[in-house]
């Protein structure tokens, strides 16, 4: 499976680089995005600012980020068993999937875009602060994730991308 985003990059003309200094907020931005893992802040950051270049905004252009999931004969035999979402996750995580979190964090530290932006386009909370909508008998809107979702990906009928409790949701 494949998830994907698109963030603004970092106008090249205009970024400021920012010391990450401990306890900061740059710091604690940092923990939160990159939490349960364990990834050390990078010793500097670059800051969107705005020129004539990116005509004021402080990012010019695009780039993708990524989290691929290829099914092992392990994932498929869990997928097939109606597993339990977090252990499915775990086992994707020890055969090395990298979240889309960890992906911008990289992007991050190597000056292509900022925590702001990545903050933006992956979000932080769970469904559980976001509504989710059925579109049709077969189709789901998932409003954390910005996304249709087919109805067999459901974990269980009711629960959402994250567990979540959609029995209370509006019907378009």
């Amino acid at each position: 499976t494949l998830a994907q985003r698109l963030l603004r990059t970092l106008c090249p003309h205009c970024k400021k680089a920012v010391d990450v200094v401990p306890d900061s907020e740059v710091a604690i931005q940092w923990q939160e995005l990159v939490q349960p893992w364990r990834a050390p802040a990078p010793a500097q950051i670059y800051m969107a600012q705005g020129c004539e270049h990116c005509r004021h905004t402080g990012y010019q252009g695009r780039v993708g980020l990524y989290e691929i999931m290829p099914l092992s004969n392990e994932l498929k035999k869990l997928v097939a068993a109606d597993t339990n979402l977090d252990v499915l996750k775990q086992q994707a995580y020890r055969e090395g999937l990298q979240p889309l979190r960890l992906s911008g964090a990289k992007r991050i530290s190597e000056g292509v875009t900022t925590i702001e932006e990545v903050m933006r386009v992956v979000p932080l909370k769970s469904c559980l602060a976001f509504p989710t909508y059925v579109l049709a008998n077969d189709f789901c809107w998932c409003a954390c994730y910005h996304t249709v979702w087919y109805s067999d990906w459901f974990i269980d009928e009711g629960t959402c991308c994250d567990d979540t409790s959609i029995s209370d949701r509006d019907v378009f």
